[in-house]
């Protein structure tokens, strides 16, 4: 199994934060179907389709331990900008609060930041770290396969926001009037 991935992982193009896409989403999500093991399908898509409520753990350790990370990330996010809007933060929380000490700098100066799709970047740059950390001692295993699809889907994001789409949709949400439950005044 293991010189498997070592072909599988071997054959994929090296992703570069800020380079270009060399593989569509969708062609490795179906390159994984076709080649993987179902046990190891199952674990994949896992990636894709994250359980909502409570996780449960997979007893895959990288996978375990991101899908803990995006959580808590996720949850520093909303507990900052809820701060930031004067609002309970606890409502926005899903899940146990787990304090991500080492990200939260990225997090508060992301939200500081006047350019939307900037303040995108920094989170993702920190995201794509932390892929980083976790890659180590994983070069040609089905955890490797795991951190390549997270980083692919990072610069999935980034293709779309560069693009005209995306930037004409980010016009259309900055001049977007916010609700009354996102504004600052209090009642």
């Amino acid at each position: 199994m293991g010189s498997f991935y070592y072909y599988f992982v071997a054959s994929l193009p090296q992703l570069f934060l800020d380079g270009k896409m060399p593989i569509d989403v969708k062609a490795f999500q179906e390159d994984c179907r076709r080649l993987l093991s179902e046990k190891d399908y199952t674990l994949m898509q896992r990636l894709w389709t994250p359980e909502e409520g409570e996780f449960s753990g997979t007893g895959n350790h990288v996978l375990d331990a991101w899908l803990t990370f995006e959580r808590g990330f996720r949850n520093e996010l909303a507990w900052e900008r809820a701060d930031h809007l004067n609002k309970d933060p606890m409502k926005y929380l899903r899940g146990p609060r787990t304090f991500l000490s080492t990200y939260l700098e990225d997090i508060q100066r992301a939200l500081k930041m006047d350019d939307l799709l900037q303040a995108e970047e920094t989170l993702s740059k920190a995201r794509w770290r932390f892929l980083d950390e976790l890659g180590t001692g994983h070069y040609y295993d089905l955890e490797s396969l795991f951190i390549y699809y997270l980083k692919l889907t990072i610069l999935q994001r980034y293709q779309e926001y560069r693009s005209s789409e995306g930037y004409n949709r980010l016009q259309e949400i900055k001049t977007m009037p916010l609700p009354e439950s996102c504004t600052t005044a209090s009642a």
